[in-house]
């Protein structure tokens, strides 16, 4: 048990450097804190397992601070009249994992209630010590205000990371109090300089981030540090060399530590705190003493009296503050490689991996098919498949081994499946072939071929054509076929006009997708527009004809023209109607006439053929029903045929 005093830091700032004021701490006597263990104590049991050549270290609380302190005290700690939050540095000498902290704390008094809220922070370092940026984990611990007679096991408080958090380099740990109601947060003695020139310690006054040297206390330097302590995990890897690597005769043999450097690390290995790392390195030279003979050095060297195979044993231990960790390697000094090997074939490509052990240095692999390689891990293309006899020669300056196996290079052909798209002669094709074909031969089944491997073929005709593909690779070649048919379909050719004296205009009325168009006006002129206007030179009845071509042929329809020059604004042509179309019984005729006028309608198939007549008189309304129920399915022209022109409608019937 220690008796400590207590120092309820009421104003704990920091002068700029500029002031020349320093800032005084009241130190109030006759607070007790006891220590219930001792820590770190070298030798002793909570190594986290056998050793190993890499070990996971798990869950060590850092007493780092604690260690180094002669006596105790407590600290103020609030954000109105002290420092707002304590931080305490620590070493990252290689990735740290923290998932806890753990400090000692109490609530002063009962101003704003008997608990109070603390935030527990971790803060990457600056290179003078100081956190810097955002907390790179955050989460809340709350203390009360039993003080447990000073008892620091009763006083201890744990902070519990929901995320850990890796680190890999210097960081701080830091609790915190934003309110004004001042918590006491257990120290070192600074008056005794328990910090020890280290400057770990940090403070937040008037929201900047301080040393605890910049800290005047009473005409004292704060010189102190933070019972923060963080709990931490790392990975603790055993690992060295040794030159020569070969033993044979009389000679020494310098071995270089390339352990962790946690190991050499004060605020991580208790040993080295005290100045004895030593303590966590233990060589076994495996030499004729059979003794393991414990070096002080990080590296060292040995003498063997005579050549022969020795096993070389290093085990690592660092000495944590509540638990022990371990790792041991151990290497062959002497011993020729002993040859081994794997190899991962795919098709005629088969990657070999050296799995020599004892330090080969220089390999010969003999494949089997006439090739060699000096390659450590080669990757070989056999060119055909079968049994390959392979050999693998590992060497080092201590000698040679062989091994040999028997692999199997396996080489399935591809296997040939292609599917097809048609629009009208033209068809896509595509490969769907498995087995990494590389080639790719087609035929269309019309006398053409082609070597893509997606191609597309426009056909000549309709028609029925065997389509076969052929795949090769390296393996061997396979062969997909099936019929295909090809049609195309030829345009339905129609069209229409309006006159309007001499001058007619036409509109192409085709579907099925017409490419070009051919018309002939009766008169001895033509036109290759798709909607063309004629003028013609008299009156007259011309027969006007309508080729229209696609890739899939050609169809012509023809029709009766009557121009006349009477006159009158034939513009009522345009809102004759005819509807519904198709139909299956009746035909409506809907439109005005401009005056009274001699009407007659006429229905003729597309031959020419007259189908039906009717004369309707004079009338000055084209609104009429006709009767088509007795017509056969099919397409008809309609012609509404009166003194002023003719207006020409196509329909179809159905049943």
């Amino acid at each position: 048990m220690r008796k400590i005093f207590a120092s309820l830091v009421a104003l704990l700032a920091l002068s700029l450097g500029l002031v020349s004021a320093q800032y005084q701490v009241r130190v109030v006597d006759g607070v007790t804190i006891t220590r219930s263990s001792t820590v770190g104590r070298l030798g002793s049991s909570g190594a986290d397992g056998p050793a190993t050549q890499i070990a996971v270290c798990t869950e060590d609380t850092l007493a780092y601070p604690y260690a180094k302190a002669s006596g105790l005290r407590v600290a103020n700690m609030n954000g109105s009249t002290s420092a707002a939050a304590f931080g305490q540095y620590y070493d990252a000498p290689q990735p740290i994992q923290i998932s806890k902290m753990r400090f000692y704390a109490y609530k002063l008094n009962n101003l704003g209630g008997p608990t109070a809220n603390l935030v527990v922070e971790i803060y990457n370092a600056r290179p003078d010590s100081l956190p810097f940026g955002a907390p790179l984990r955050t989460t809340t611990v709350q203390v009360d205000t039993n003080f447990y007679g000073g008892s620091l096991e009763s006083l201890q408080k744990v902070a519990v990371f929901a995320n850990p958090v890796v680190v890999t380099g210097p960081y701080l740990v830091v609790v915190r109090n934003n309110t004004s109601n001042p918590v006491g947060v257990v120290i070192n003695d600074y008056t005794t300089q328990d910090g020890e020139g280290e400057w770990l310690a940090a403070a937040q006054i008037g929201g900047l981030w301080r040393h605890s040297y910049s800290v005047n206390v009473s005409g004292t330097s704060f010189n102190c540090d933070m019972l923060l302590d963080p709990v931490v995990s790392y990975v603790l890897k055993a690992n060295f060399s040794a030159n020569p690597g070969c033993v044979s005769g009389p000679s020494n043999v310098t071995f270089t530590n390339q352990s962790s450097p946690i190991l050499k690390n004060r605020m991580y290995n208790y040993a080295a705190f005290l100045g004895m790392k030593g303590k966590s390195i233990v060589w076994d030279f495996g030499d004729s003493t059979g003794l393991c003979r414990q070096v002080v050095s990080w590296d060292t060297m040995h003498h063997y009296a005579a050549g022969g195979s020795y096993d070389v044993t290093l085990l690592d231990t660092v000495y944590g503050w509540t638990k022990n960790c371990a790792a041991d390697t151990t290497i062959s000094l002497g011993q020729a490689p002993e040859a081994q090997f794997t190899q991962n074939v795919t098709s005629l490509t088969v990657q070999f991996t050296d799995q020599s052990i004892f330090g080969a240095t220089q390999w010969y692999w003999v494949f089997g098919d006439g090739t060699t390689s000096t390659l450590q891990n080669p990757i070989h293309n056999y060119q055909t498949g079968g049994l390959y006899q392979v050999c693998l020669y590992s060497s080092s300056n201590c000698g040679t081994d062989s091994t040999c196996r028997s692999v199997l290079v396996s080489c399935p052909p591809p296997v040939a499946v292609f599917s097809s798209i048609a629009n009208n002669l033209q068809v896509n094709f595509s490969d769907w072939s498995t087995g990494g074909a590389n080639a790719w031969q087609w035929s269309f089944g019309d006398g053409t071929t082609s070597t893509q491997q997606n191609p597309s073929h426009t056909y000549t005709g309709n028609g029925n054509y065997l389509v076969i593909l052929r795949t090769f690779n390296a393996c061997g070649m396979d062969s997909s076929w099936y019929w295909l048919s090809v049609s195309c379909a030829r345009p339905l050719t129609n069209f229409s006009y309006t006159t309007s004296q001499l001058n007619v205009q036409f509109s192409d009325l085709t579907s099925g997708g017409a490419t070009t168009w051919a018309w002939d006006f009766g008169d001895g002129t033509n036109s290759s527009l798709q909607n063309p206007s004629h003028l013609y030179g008299i009156t007259g009845t011309y027969q006007v004809c309508l080729l229209a071509t696609n890739n899939c042929g050609s169809e012509d329809f023809c029709d009766s023209l009557v121009v006349n020059t009477v006159g009158v604004d034939q513009g009522w042509q345009a809102g004759v109607q005819v509807y519904p179309n198709p139909t299956d019984a009746e035909l409506k005729v809907v439109g005005e006439l401009p005056a009274f006028d001699h009407v007659t309608l006429l229905i003729t198939d597309l031959s020419g053929a007259t189908v039906k007549r009717l004369d309707l008189g004079y009338v000055q309304s084209a609104d009429q029903i006709v009767d088509v129920h007795e017509l056969a399915a099919g397409s008809y022209l309609l012609s509404f045929q009166t003194s002023l022109g003719t207006v020409v409608k196509r329909f179809s019937v159905i049943h």
